[in-house]
């Protein structure tokens, strides 16, 4: 008998849950939408797109609005539709059980501006091409000259990556001028000094060299001593007298 009742109890207690179930899936295709929420996740770190640009792509494009039935919402399309600005890493748009429409964006981080013959963009963190217009909004090293995409993703992004590892170089480089056979000048925020490094190639042993310099001649006869430093021979570092 015990055996019977605990048998009925079970079939009735899952066929409760069946039915919450298909209530539950029912009323949540019929609820409507009662407003959007938008998270720029990392914003904290740096913002380069603001939830007001969000909302203005959005509403120029998407099909959604307060008071529809979230089931008629297509957060795919939306996700679709915000991958197009190619500030946003990545997004997730979805419908909540209190009836919102949630996005919640990621931004792709700047780490290196390239102005060329091509034209003017962005390299991010992973090498990939930010065209956006961003000039006012991040400080990050400038790299101008004749320069193809090939030569930005396969020498200078690496280059992007040591300086963003190495806070002092990163503070110091403000400018990358490449000429026409890829030999490298950099241009510091601080001194007034020409910096010739040759090839973008063994760049942290060159570095290193200049640093001894800093540290063991420039903070004894000052920045503006010479105007040309060059650090293209193995173990050298050159400089020009300022005439």
């Amino acid at each position: 008998m015990k055996r019977l009742l605990r048998y009925i109890l079970t079939v009735v207690f899952m066929g409760y849950l069946l039915f919450a179930l298909v209530w539950g899936v029912r009323s949540a295709r019929r609820q409507e939408c009662k407003g959007l929420c938008v998270t720029v996740v990392d914003s904290m770190r740096a913002q380069y797109i603001s939830t007001a640009e969000i909302l203005r792509l959005l509403k120029g494009h998407a099909e959604w609005e307060e008071n529809i039935p979230l089931a008629k919402i297509n957060t795919d399309e939306l996700e679709t539709l915000l991958y197009k600005n190619s500030l946003i890493k990545e997004a997730k748009c979805y419908t909540t059980p209190s009836g919102l429409l949630r996005i919640d964006v990621s931004q792709r981080r700047p780490i290196m501006r390239i102005i060329s013959d091509n034209g003017a963009y962005f390299l991010d963190e992973s090498g990939s091409l930010i065209v956006a217009d961003l000039f006012g909004a991040v400080s990050v090293p400038v790299a101008t000259g004749p320069i193809s995409t090939e030569y930005a993703q396969q020498v200078l992004y690496p280059f992007a990556c040591f300086l963003q590892k190495h806070p002092f170089w990163q503070a110091q480089i403000e400018q990358i001028c490449v000429d026409n056979r890829q030999q490298v000048e950099l241009i510091p925020r601080v001194g007034d000094q020409r910096i010739l490094i040759g090839e973008l190639t063994a760049y942290e042993e060159k570095l290193n060299n200049l640093r001894c310099l800093y540290e063991q001649a420039f903070s004894k006869c000052g920045w503006n001593k010479y105007t040309v430093i060059n650090l293209k021979y193995k173990d050298q570092v050159v400089c020009t007298r300022r005439k």
